[in-house]
């Protein structure tokens, strides 16, 4: 598997790769009201980067965030082809992106879970995130983790 970290700003070629991972990422949910929002923060989101997994030039997995603040960064979005699942691409992702974080001018990272997604609570604890708070979005509940760098 290959790694590799992209800025933006992004070529059609990758926002086109992106949107059709999405969709086999998170299925039904990916309609295409929700992948315009998500176009719309990689070309508007400050500092916006994407770290993917590839496997026989195939990508299988995403990590992507960007800048909320000069030394704040916000872990956005991310998942795993459901073929490629179970394989530690997400916990490798994730590890290349506190890597690259540790050695930029970001000095806390925060991720937004929802509370009922215990495979990603379980690898943001692993991953040294803290829970430090939780809210309401759309009737669902999230929690606040975040990571010191």
């Amino acid at each position: 598997m290959l790694t590799r970290r992209s800025e933006a700003p992004f070529s059609g070629t990758f926002v086109s790769e992106f949107r059709e991972l999405t969709k086999r990422i998170f299925g039904a949910a990916a309609d295409e009201s929700w992948l315009d929002s998500l176009k719309w923060r990689l070309e508007r989101m400050p500092d916006v980067s994407v770290f993917v997994a590839e496997a026989d030039s195939r990508w299988t997995g995403f990590k992507a965030g960007y800048a909320i603040a000069q030394d704040r960064y916000y872990s956005w979005l991310g998942g795993v082809d459901p073929d490629f699942r179970k394989q530690g691409v997400a916990k490798e992702l994730m590890s290349q992106q506190h890597i690259w974080l540790c050695g930029s001018r970001f000095r806390l990272l925060e991720t937004h879970v929802e509370q009922d997604n215990d495979a990603m609570i379980q690898l943001n604890l692993k991953s040294g995130l803290n829970i430090t708070g939780l809210f309401l979005k759309d009737g669902k509940p999230y929690f606040v983790m975040q990571k010191r760098l």
